[in-house]
């Protein structure tokens, strides 16, 4: 029987589309206003392996992202204690097109006496960007972006998750993104560390009932000077469909899922915009996933 943990949260992660990275807690990654990549590992907690492909288009009112697809797939090792997640996510937004690239190494250890866990995470990520002047209708004659006309990005960023847990129970995670910067290359020109840290604080409880399996997700981040942050309810029932619900400042969202057997699932969502207007995208998008080999219950 697939975990709940996997399917609920899947359904909620499904939410986030393409914008800042964030390493982001395994297997949950929130980004109250910023979206994000999903978590390189959706279903690391309870399962050895996990393939999801993604596709979404996303609008915010200036740019538009018609073609973007993604690939996460990974697993753990044989001692189902050590595991290896990536993502590889490619996009077309307007005048920008690139390639992202992210590894997470995962830790997680056996169940203690009082059937906990814990697992630490710690994620790369380096993407390359393209950018073509020419497409821009507005110029800057200060932004160097805008009149170099070698405009390759290179960027890459680092950080860690912590996280304790009880399957179907509990989950408490801490993060810290963004720990190493961001150097961003626009032809002669280097701007370094561009990006502020990041720290974030996720708390979620799962109910069970004959039918039903229910979620109730708080996240929040903060970079010292701005806090934000979101709320998820995720609802599963008889773990074959689920239905999922997002709310922060800037949108709301609604997804669901449907569990196919064999380790299938299958999913859609929509994000619109809300309170906070522009600053985050509105999406839609769909996703495919398959889990492989159930964790056993003796970890």
């Amino acid at each position: 029987m697939k975990k709940i943990v996997s399917i609920i949260l899947l359904c909620h992660l499904s939410f986030w589309t393409f914008g800042q990275f964030t390493v982001g807690d395994v297997p949950t990654k929130f980004y109250a206003n910023s979206p994000g990549l999903l978590s390189p590992a959706l279903a690391a907690y309870e399962s050895l392996g996990s393939l999801t492909l993604e596709g979404y288009s996303s609008f915010n009112g200036f740019r538009k992202n018609p073609k973007s697809a993604k690939i996460t797939a990974g697993g753990f090792l044989k001692n189902e204690k050590l595991g290896f997640y990536s993502n590889v996510l490619k996009y077309s937004v307007q005048n920008t097109s690139g390639t992202d690239f992210s590894l997470s190494t995962i830790y997680r250890s056996p169940l203690n006496t009082k059937g906990d866990k814990f697992s630490l995470a710690l994620s790369f990520l380096v993407f390359n960007q393209k950018f073509d002047p020419s497409q821009v209708t507005v110029v800057d004659p200060n932004d160097p972006v805008l009149l170099n006309n070698s405009n390759n990005w290179l960027n890459y960023e680092a950080g860690f998750s912590a996280a304790i847990y009880r399957p179907n129970n509990y989950f408490v995670a801490v993060r810290a993104e963004n720990l190493i910067g961001t150097k961003m290359n626009y032809g002669n020109d280097n701007f370094n560390n561009v990006k502020p840290r990041l720290y974030g604080l996720t708390l979620a409880k799962f109910f069970k009932s004959s039918d039903f399996d229910f979620g109730l997700i708080v996240a929040g981040s903060s970079d010292i000077k701005k806090f934000s942050g979101e709320a998820t309810a995720s609802l599963l029932y008889k773990k074959i469909i689920g239905l999922n619900l997002m709310a922060n400042a800037n949108n709301i969202g609604l997804g669901l899922v449907f569990n196919a057997g064999s380790g299938f699932s299958l999913g859609a969502y929509s994000q619109v915009l809300g309170i906070g207007g522009l600053s985050c995208p509105a999406s839609n998008g769909f996703f495919l996933q398959k889990t492989f080999s159930e964790v056993r219950r003796s970890l």
